[in-house]
């Protein structure tokens, strides 16, 4: 079974982003990672995912300091089709 983590951060962008990803993805490591409210429209924060493994990613940036979505998978692992995207959801097939 496929593991999936979702992460309400209240704010991603800061630096320690990638420490805490990777600490929540110690033990099993999910196929697939959600995190909301991110509140930053800066990619390459979520481009060091690859470093965990996760090779694919799709962002909605924040509205100002409101907002923000991001999801990151393993295609190895599991199949995503993004169906439909809006400033507030992503509608995902996995």
């Amino acid at each position: 079974m496929d593991h999936f983590l979702y992460w309400n951060a209240k704010g991603a962008g800061g630096s320690g982003l990638f420490r805490n990803v990777k600490l929540l993805c110690q033990g099993s490591k999910p196929s697939v990672i959600v995190i909301s409210e991110t509140k930053t429209d800066d990619i390459s924060k979520f481009k060091a995912f690859s470093r965990l493994g996760y090779d694919s990613f799709r962002m909605i940036p924040s509205t100002g300091r409101s907002g923000g979505l991001v999801v990151a998978w393993i295609s190895s692992r599991i199949l995503v089709t993004v169906m439909e995207e809006d400033p507030q959801f992503f509608h995902l097939k996995c």
